[in-house]
């Protein structure tokens, strides 16, 4: 109701700047704009389903950018920063692709609440709302001017008192790399497409189409871990709610993958969600239904401790829901939320059963003695009245021999698939951490926004 009634306010108030005969000052100019874009942003992050806004035709101009942090002592490091900045277009601040990948996100919530409330779509399709969000997140990222990006920012190369004096620009830098990140780890959620958008008709999907879902949920869950961890090490304190929001939805995929048969991939599945659940944690205490969703994960987690030899997740969607739309002005605390009151009667239980196989192109003598045939890429088992869904294989990404062949070609500073700092080992919600010995890390090429 608040966020409604400010956005009606910023409408009546637009309209009466254009009424008026006198044009605003530059001073006057920049608090307009930002006024209209931070009840822009409060639309899109907390109710982007009742939005005002976005549909206008004549929004002001983005306020103005702050000061690009300075390039690191370093020579070598240096001359790159300032290659870059020298290349810096005037309008390609940090506010833009903030502004931008938040109103995505936004995007992706009213998406993931069509889907909650029973319309379902054909995901692949050209025309449909999935394939739209897609198009929208590789023009972010083909627009994303160099200096904002990941590898070119230098962060791990400045102090904190640097970080600290240049709040103003790492605020939206922070939000606007998490969210890059949460946007497609959520996007090609596996919830989303082996049960939610299956229906209860539990149409067939293509393979290659899973394939590609599961490898960029992955991928970017891997870069919101790194994201945590780094902005742990820059000592950057965080309080934003959006980015609790997107970091739940995103632990939901190590939730899953904690079950997977794998060891190495269970073992790192726990490390993220761990690191989640910390982050999270410090965020519970300012906002309530950030302790709610974190509540929910924690229940889930119980779950994989209790059976840790298990493959098999039994759990009620509307638990997922919650976390992945839930609004925080809904049942914050009591799980009193209408979705919640209705996830019961309209979501029968469901179970996920993870397997980790790794299947090669081209499978030596060993693989076909074992089996001459591979293993679907998921089923539905008769003789159960859950919905079942197997998420086999892990379908064939993950092969040491596509990593290795990856590593060769690029050096950048980017995790693994599922990467959870080979360097350390996350407690669950003590804060303390066990060292454990280095091991080498196949990184793959980097991807979008770094």
């Amino acid at each position: 109701m608040s966020i409604g009634t400010a956005s009606r306010l910023e409408t009546l108030r637009v309209l009466s700047r254009q009424a008026s005969p006198a044009a605003p000052d530059t001073e006057d100019a920049d608090a307009d704009a930002r006024c209209y874009w931070s009840v822009f942003i409060l639309e899109k992050a907390f109710s982007p389903t009742y939005s005002v806004l976005s549909s206008q035709d004549d929004a002001p101009g983005l306020p103005s950018n702050p000061c690009l942090p300075p390039g690191v002592s370093e020579p070598a490091l240096e001359a790159v920063q300032t290659d870059h900045q020298q290349n810096q277009e005037p309008k390609a601040g940090i506010v833009s692709p903030s502004v931008q990948i938040i109103s995505i996100w936004g995007d992706i919530c009213a998406y993931l609440s069509s889907i909650r409330k029973g319309k379902t779509e054909i995901p692949w399709s050209s025309n449909s709302t999935y394939s739209q969000i897609q198009v929208q997140l590789h023009q972010f990222e083909l627009d994303l001017a160099p200096p904002h990006r990941f590898e070119n920012i230098l962060v791990k190369h400045r102090s904190p008192s640097e970080l600290h004096s240049y709040r103003e620009y790492w605020s939206p830098w922070t939000i606007m790399q998490l969210s890059s990140h949460a946007a497609l780890a959520v996007l090609n959620h596996p919830f989303l497409h082996l049960v939610a958008l299956r229906g209860r008709e539990c149409r067939a999907q293509p393979k290659l189409f899973m394939q590609h879902i599961i490898d960029q949920s992955l991928f970017h869950t891997g870069w919101v871990i790194r994201l945590l961890q780094t902005f742990e090490e820059m000592e950057l304190e965080i309080n934003d709610p959006l980015m609790g929001h997107q970091v739940a939805a995103t632990a939901i995929i190590p939730c899953l993958f904690q079950f997977s048969q794998d060891q190495q991939m269970a073992s790192k599945a726990r490390e993220g969600l761990f690191l989640c659940e910390r982050f999270l944690e410090r965020l519970s205490v300012k906002w309530p239904h950030i302790r709610h969703k974190l509540n929910i994960l924690r229940q889930l987690h119980s779950a994989a401790e209790s059976r840790p030899d298990s493959s098999t997740i039994t759990f009620d969607p509307g638990y997922f829901w919650d976390i992945l739309v839930s609004p925080p002005s809904y049942g914050a605390s009591d799980g009193s939320s209408p979705f919640a009151a209705m996830s019961a009667a309209d979501d029968p239980r469901s179970t996920l059963h993870v397997t980790t196989k790794f299947v090669q192109p081209w499978p030596d003598e060993q693989t076909r003695l074992v089996s001459q045939v591979d293993p679907p890429f998921f089923s539905q088992p008769s003789g159960t009245s859950d919905d079942q869904i197997l998420l086999d294989d892990l379908f064939s990404q993950f092969q040491d021999v596509a990593i290795r062949g990856r590593a060769t070609t690029n050096n950048q500073d980017v995790p693994d698939l599922f990467a959870f700092q080979a360097r350390d080992t996350l407690a669950p919600r003590t804060g303390k951490v066990a060292q454990r010995p280095q091991q080498a890390e196949h990184r793959p090429a980097g991807l979008g926004f770094h």
